[in-house]
């Protein structure tokens, strides 16, 4: 279900969830394209010329790791969670 967040249901009922997970997903894909571009050439120029670019690819490697992990676990679930719990505050059980 490609872009649940753009259905009429989300859209209407969840507006502000909605343009904040678009908002998220595109800001995320935004800045995964250069860590890719950067993880590529770091791993080319580490397996062609060696030496100190040894470091580099291993730096490169831990960025993409540790923002991967930031973006998707705390930013992603944090925002979720708020938006969960405003939900459950404004629709209390019955």
């Amino acid at each position: 279900m490609p872009r649940w967040w753009r259905q009429s249901h989300y859209q209407s009922l969840h507006a502000d969830y909605a343009r904040s997970i678009g908002r998220w997903y595109r800001n995320f894909f935004a800045l995964l394209g250069p860590f890719l571009l950067a993880l590529i050439l770091t791993e080319y120029l580490w397996f062609s010329y060696g030496g100190f670019y040894v470091v580099i690819a291993g730096a490169t490697i831990f960025l993409f790791t540790a923002f991967c992990i930031y973006e998707i676990d705390y930013l992603f679930r944090r925002t979720s969670r708020s938006y969960t719990r405003e939900w459950k505050e404004q629709h209390p059980s019955q």
